[in-house]
């Protein structure tokens, strides 16, 4: 297999609730989107002209700029979502390739295997490195749902999306393809891996649909995640901790980043005294969800005390490989690459001592190892000439919200004097 090459373009699409449909969840800024469901069907993306050459230039091992979230990583030492996703399909890719014709055209019906669901930005929080078509709060705060690109003319036009009688921004899939989540349902008796995403996937109704659909057609063994801020544990009358004993593999992936007030400042409209209970009440129902954890500049630093805290209190299984330190590298401006030097080793000095804790206590060097490539993406670049960016970015979030980033996190404060640029 060669170094250009991604699974995913053969049975893969990632539609977003306006529409747009992208080769997955990395490759996903708007210029680069390979279709639109107000026009098009699942199928006629998956066979389209952007489609065919992407999976000709990987056959030919030729980089597609589009993967350049993962060529990024790769290269800072950080296991990508590329590399995830080929050992994940490694028994697929051979018989699927040479299934495609030398053009990228595929010579069969399009699967999807692997099947990332997003019906909605319906959300309750808005974290501080989202986005408006993921987080209909952060539509709301900005006025706008999402930039739409055309590549003919190089214009952005923004796209704006009020649900008349809300103060929130929402956008459904179903607004502009009413008939989309049953084309999406052909696609479940072959669908391997489902990943259940949002907004808050939890909040949204055409999730629950689609796990009943999969229950009622008898495919409780396909292996589904199910993203969640981890703030509700209830839908009306569902509870996800029934849903997780149907099936033969349901993980939760809780997206954890801190704990006590800098949860709250980082995933704004976190109370974690909530989050907290709702760990509780997994833990005593035997289940330990699979902590997804965002790396970024602000919470570098803190994450190896919060990973200790998750541990100590036994809310993920501490013995196992459920635990995902997830390098941020957009938005640029939290990206920790443009730490100053001198906060960079005080943070690797931190986290080195975290991973003797981790092999001498814990005896988990996989946990241990993982912190590896968080030093080694921080240091694999020096972008501190960007620091200025960072404290611009955070202080307009601040005065927006009536937040302070510093008491939040008081760690940082001294990070304007450390910077030299």
């Amino acid at each position: 297999m060669n170094k250009n090459f991604c699974a995913l373009p053969w049975l893969h699409l990632h539609p977003y609730p306006s529409g747009k449909v992208f080769r997955c969840c990395a490759a996903n800024k708007n210029p680069w989107k390979v279709g639109n469901l107000t026009t098009q069907t699942l199928d006629e993306i998956a066979n389209s002209e952007e489609m065919n050459k992407t999976r000709y230039m990987m056959m030919n091992d030729i980089p597609v700029p589009e993967c350049a979230e993962c060529i990024d990583k790769e290269r800072g030492g950080v296991e990508s979502d590329r590399l995830f996703n080929n050992a994940l399909y490694k028994d697929q890719i051979e018989d699927l390739v040479k299934k495609t014709n030398p053009d990228g055209t595929l010579n069969f019906k399009f699967k999807m295997l692997h099947m990332s669901i997003r019906h909605s930005n319906l959300c309750n929080f808005s974290c501080r490195m989202c986005v408006p078509r993921s987080s209909s709060v952060i539509a709301a705060e900005e006025g706008i749902y999402d930039w739409d690109h055309d590549k003919k003319t190089d214009k952005w036009t923004k796209m704006i999306y009020e649900l008349p009688g809300t103060k929130n921004a929402v956008m459904d899939i179903n607004t502009v393809r009413p008939n989309y989540l049953e084309e999406l349902m052909t696609y479940l008796p072959d669908v391997i891996n489902i990943a259940i995403l949002g907004g808050e996937s939890i909040l949204i109704h055409d999730h629950w649909v689609i796990l009943d659909k999969l229950i009622e057609i008898g495919r409780t063994d396909a292996n589904v995640i199910m993203f969640t801020n981890l703030s509700k544990l209830h839908y009306k009358d569902k509870y996800i901790v029934d849903y997780i004993k149907k099936f033969n593999k349901f993980e939760i992936y809780a997206s954890l980043d801190g704990s006590g007030p800098r949860a709250e400042i980082f995933r704004n409209g976190t109370v974690w005294s909530h989050i907290d209970k709702n760990l509780k009440t997994l833990r005593d129902n035997q289940i330990r969800p699979f902590v997804h954890t965002t790396v970024s500049a602000m919470n570098v630093w803190h994450l190896p005390d919060f990973q200790k805290y998750l541990i100590e209190n036994d809310y993920f299984d501490a013995t196992s490989t459920s635990y995902k330190l997830n390098i941020l590298v957009r938005p640029n401006e939290l990206n920790m690459q443009l730490l100053p030097n001198s906060y960079k080793a005080i943070v690797e000095e931190k986290i080195k001592k975290h991973q003797d804790w981790l092999n001498d206590v814990v005896k988990n060097s996989y946990l241990a190892s993982s912190w590896d490539q968080v030093i080694s993406y921080m240091y694999s670049e020096d972008k501190s000439h960007m620091f200025p960016k960072f404290l611009e970015f955070n202080k307009k979030l601040d005065d927006r919200r009536g937040q302070n980033m510093f008491d939040a996190f008081p760690e940082l404060k001294d990070l304007p004097s450390l910077y030299t640029g």
